[in-house]
């Protein structure tokens, strides 16, 4: 699911991030300097770092781990 990140610091300044991985490793970095910070679903949802963090870890057990390959 799509995530966009807006930040709202007298521009509207919007970052999308395909997975909730990536939209909450970019919020994480950002939180500190931008408070006003706000992450939305595709869908409309606002969503707080803490339900962002939950569906990151759903989304990582979700994904298929490829063994190494031996040389």
């Amino acid at each position: 699911m799509p995530y966009n990140i807006i930040i709202e610091d007298g521009r509207k300044r919007i970052h999308h991030a395909r997975t909730a991985q990536d939209a909450l490793a970019f919020a994480l970095a950002k939180r500190a300097e931008h408070p006003d910070l706000r992450i939305v679903s595709n869908e409309g949802a606002v969503l707080e770092i803490d339900r962002l963090e939950l569906m990151a870890r759903a989304e990582a057990a979700q994904r298929p781990v490829s063994a190494p390959r031996a040389a």
